[in-house]
C-alpha cells in the first residue's frame, strides 16, 4: 500500500478527493496546512504529495521546498487554482515538482492518470536506489576481500624473507663464531626482529578485523 498525501487548506476539496479514491494499492492521507503535513511525513511512508500553493503562514512552494529537501525520493505535484503555466512549467523545469493539477479537477481525464503515474514513479525509484544500495554493498565486501588478501599476501612475503634472513645470521653465529659482544648485539637485534614481525602481525590482524565490520 502506497501512501499519497493531499495538502490543502480548503476542507471540502479534500472531501472530495477522499470520496474519489478508487486505487486498490493507493492510500489517500490528509493535512490542511504545511505543519500537519510535515508531522505526517515524518511518521508516514509517502510516496507522492499533492499540495496547493496558496496556503496561509506557510504557501505549498515552501512546503515542497522542504519535501525535495529532506524526503528527496518522494514524487511533488502541485494541485492549484492558478493559471499561470508559465510559473508551473518552471517549476518543472526546475525540479521542484514532477506535474500540476489544475482546479477544478477533472477525476478520469487527469486526476486518476497522474497519481498512477506518480506512484509508478515512486516505485520505479525506490527499487532503483535499493538496486545500487545493494551494489555497494556487494562492492565494498569484493573491495574488502581483495584488500584482506592483498594484505595476507603481503605479510606473509615479508615475514618469510625475514625468516630466511634470521636464519642466515643464526648460522653465521654458529659458524664463525664472532666474539661475545658481537654476538650479543646480533642476538639483540634478532630479537628486536621479532618483536617488530609480531607488532605487524597483529597491526595487520587488526587492519583485517576493521575492515569486515
Amino acid at each position: 500500500m502506497y501512501n499519497v498525501l493531499f495538502v490543502d487548506d480548503d476542507k471540502y476539496f479534500l472531501e472530495i478527493i477522499e470520496r474519489k479514491n478508487v486505487f486498490k494499492n493507493i492510500n489517500f492521507v490528509f493535512a490542511l496546512n504545511a505543519e500537519e503535513a510535515i508531522n505526517i511525513l515524518n511518521s508516514k511512508e509517502i510516496a507522492v504529495i499533492c499540495s496547493d500553493l496558496r496556503m496561509p503562514e506557510t504557501n505549498g512552494i515552501d512546503l515542497l521546498n522542504h519535501v525535495k529537501l529532506n524526503f528527496p525520493n518522494i514524487i511533488r505535484i502541485v494541485i492549484t487554482h492558478l493559471k499561470d503555466i508559465n510559473t508551473l512549467s518552471v517549476l518543472i523545469r526546475k525540479d521542484e515538482i514532477y506535474r500540476y493539477l489544475q482546479k477544478p479537477i477533472m477525476f478520469e481525464e487527469e486526476f486518476y492518470p497522474a497519481i498512477k503515474d506518480a506512484v509508478h514513479k515512486y516505485m520505479i525509484e525506490r527499487t532503483e536506489d535499493t538496486q545500487l544500495s545493494n551494489l555497494k554493498k556487494e562492492n565494498n565486501k569484493l573491495n574488502e576481500s581483495i584488500f584482506n588478501d592483498e594484505l595476507k599476501k603481503l605479510f606473509v612475503e615479508y615475514y618469510n624473507e625475514s625468516q630466511e634472513i634470521k636464519e642466515k645470521v643464526l648460522e653465521y653465529l654458529l659458524l664463525e663464531s664472532p666474539k661475545v659482544e658481537e654476538k650479543n648485539k646480533i642476538l639483540d637485534v634478532i630479537n628486536q626482529w621479532d618483536n617488530s614481525s609480531n607488532n605487524l602481525k597483529r597491526k595487520v590482524k587488526i587492519g583485517i578485523q576493521h575492515e569486515k565490520k
